[in-house]
């Protein structure tokens, strides 16, 4: 999709900035909702995205603040969201790809 959305946009250069969001809604014409993790508990958000995977609706997320080893500022796919479990305990995981990545 970013390619695409380049090339809409004559290149690279003129796409610097924005959310990944805005250029789906402009290719695709779907409807599309933009979420801050700080508005859920982290359980109700992992539930929320397990949800749309199940649906199979297409996800992005961006990370804002460092975290991890997320590169600030940067657009990621998100591809799915599981549960597992470690001593007794429930393990949330994310499953994203970094479109930049070579990993």
């Amino acid at each position: 999709m970013e390619k695409a959305w380049s090339k809409l946009n004559v290149n690279y250069m003129n796409t610097d900035g924005g959310w990944s969001s805005q250029a789906f809604k402009v290719m695709t014409d779907m409807p599309q909702m933009r979420y801050q993790t700080k508005d859920f508990k982290p359980e109700a958000l992992h539930e929320m995205i397990r949800g749309y995977d199940t649906e199979q609706y297409p996800m992005m997320g961006a990370c804002i603040n460092e975290y991890a080893s997320l590169v600030t500022g940067h657009a990621y796919t998100i591809l799915g969201a599981i549960i597992l479990k470690k001593d007794g305990k429930d393990v949330r995981l994310y499953k994203m790809r970094n479109p930049w990545g070579t990993e």
